[in-house]
């Protein structure tokens, strides 16, 4: 999944630049470079999150586990919603911005959970699909679960009202390798 740090110093500013363009004139501007001008990593369409920090705490994250945006683009439009559309915490405004450190995860395409193993690593996450719901857990939300597979599945289902569906519905799980960087590193 390897970007450089150009790369991702770029995705960082385009996803600052998206927020603070709709934070001051309501409005998503196009990022200055055109899309042909980008390196063929940015161009790619991946699963990415963007998460936002304010004094070291989660702010807003959102995501598309699923590859359906150019990179660069997938970053502004999630870091637009996460800061202005997660609803566990209220929009920012202008002034936050500058408090605001970022981090971005990128998303690998996703594939069968079949034993823990597969999440062991501290940088896989899991996909929990039962009809028309999907949770995603990034990694960090299951490594203190112990047991195999099915205690693993167990605990994290016990977290999300998922079964809001109907108990019948048909359950999925995926696992995916995650890429992230922090604002702060680079």
């Amino acid at each position: 999944m390897g970007l450089s740090l150009l790369e991702k110093r770029m995705l960082i500013d385009g996803a600052r630049g998206a927020i603070k363009d709709y934070l001051e004139r309501g409005t998503l501007e196009e990022a200055s470079s055109p899309a042909q001008d980008l390196s063929k990593a940015l161009r790619e369409v991946r699963g990415v999150f963007v998460t936002l920090y304010q004094a070291g705490k989660p702010r807003g994250c959102m995501g598309m586990p699923s590859a359906v945006l150019p990179l660069w683009q997938a970053c502004r439009f999630c870091a637009l919603n996460a800061a202005c559309r997660d609803p566990r915490f209220p929009p920012l405004a202008v002034e936050d911005l500058a408090g605001i450190t970022f981090e971005i995860a990128l998303i690998g395409e996703p594939r069968p959970f079949e034993e823990v193993s597969q999440i062991r690593g501290g940088t896989c996450g899991l996909i929990l699909q039962k009809g028309f719901r999907r949770e995603v857990f990034m990694p960090g939300a299951f490594q203190e679960i112990a047991g195999g597979r099915e205690e693993v599945a167990s605990s994290l289902r016990d977290t999300v009202a998922i079964d809001a569906e109907g108990a019948d519905a048909r359950e999925t799980w995926m696992v995916f390798e995650v890429e992230r960087w922090n604002e702060e590193d680079l």
